[in-house]
């Protein structure tokens, strides 16, 4: 009896890892860390993985404060936020290691925390208004 019960509280701590809803289903979170991001206020155009050249994706461009590691995301991958070309933004967000991604999808997701200043609004003749 002891012994079963034993194995049953082992198999409870198991299932008690956080999860995080990815892609339409629910992942296990096996990393995260915080990032605070300066969003550039143009879009830079890509070709997606696998791509020839011949098709270009709009991203918009983010490099960490802390380590200066730059990130490229696509429209919506930041959950809760919009970015609007021609606007600088600082935000705090939080990425997210999860595991068994879809074949075609990425292990990291992101989620918007806070804006951590007024965004720097930047115009065609390059002034810049808060």
């Amino acid at each position: 009896m002891l012994i079963v019960l034993a194995a049953m509280s082992f198999a409870a701590c198991e299932n008690d890892r956080p999860t995080i809803m990815a892609y339409g289903i629910e992942h296990e979170v096996i990393g995260k860390r915080d990032l605070t991001l300066i969003i550039q206020p143009t879009y830079e155009y890509t070709t997606p993985w696998g791509g020839d050249g011949s098709v270009k994706i709009p991203c918009f461009v983010g490099i960490d404060k802390k380590s200066g590691e730059r990130f490229r995301f696509h429209e919506g991958e930041i959950e809760g936020f919009t970015f609007k070309e021609g606007i600088s933004y600082y935000i705090l967000v939080r990425e997210y290691q999860i595991a068994d991604p879809p074949a075609d999808a990425s292990d990291r997701v992101y989620k918007f925390i806070k804006e951590l200043e007024k965004p720097l609004f930047i115009f065609k003749d390059g002034d810049s208004h808060q």
